[in-house]
């Protein structure tokens, strides 16, 4: 799903000037001050829900999915590191084909970690097992949140800005696109609101 997530954000890449890097500076610094971006130093979710694994087989009808008993994703903006634990169960579905981590036997907790340029995961006895290939989608995931955008595509140099009309809506916006860890284009829409107090 990460690199599912991953190929939605990615955009083709174009030649922008200097003053367009300058536009995107003045754009991204108004929304921090807007939503205080810089003064977020850690942010935690947590919840329940399901995961599924889309363009697994028999994707007609409902997917096969595990259960999240527990979600919580803890993330350190400036060391550059996350904690994410959840307990997963079988889903309320039966799976009718291939699947990652199907089915699931009882309770499975799984505990991810990414600090940097390292990638780890706790096994069932707790003990740490490396896994390198995955620090760039968890350094990826943690700079989704809209004051983690805004704190990566700052620190970036390298964002530009341009506009996208949306004809069905009949609205234009500003589109903020940086290249992140491992050369990912990541674009956000920024949308002005004019707010009044009466």
């Amino acid at each position: 799903m990460k690199q599912k997530l991953g190929m939605l954000l990615v955009t083709s890449a174009m030649f922008i000037g200097p003053a367009a890097a300058q536009d995107a500076a003045s754009l991204l610094q108004a929304a921090n001050r807007a939503i205080g971006a810089s003064a977020v130093n850690s942010v935690v979710y947590s919840g329940t829900g399901w995961m599924g694994y889309p363009g697994q087989s028999f994707a007609t009808g409902d997917l096969p999915r595990t259960d999240l008993k527990s979600y919580t994703l803890t993330v350190d903006y400036a060391s550059k590191s996350s904690k994410e634990d959840f307990v997963r169960v079988q889903g309320n579905n039966i799976p009718r084909g291939g699947g990652a981590g199907f089915p699931v036997q009882g309770e499975q907790k799984v505990t991810n970690f990414v600090s940097g340029n390292y990638a780890w995961a706790l096994n069932p006895q707790g003990q740490p097992n490396p896994q390198p290939a995955a620090a760039q989608d968890r350094q990826f995931m943690m700079w989704l949140s809209p004051h983690g955008f805004i704190k990566a595509a700052l620190e970036s140099g390298n964002a530009t800005v341009s506009d996208r009309y949306f004809v069905r809506q009949d609205r234009t916006v500003k589109v903020v696109g940086f290249t992140t860890m491992g050369n990912r284009r990541v674009t956000g829409e920024f949308i002005k609101t004019i707010c009044s107090s009466g």
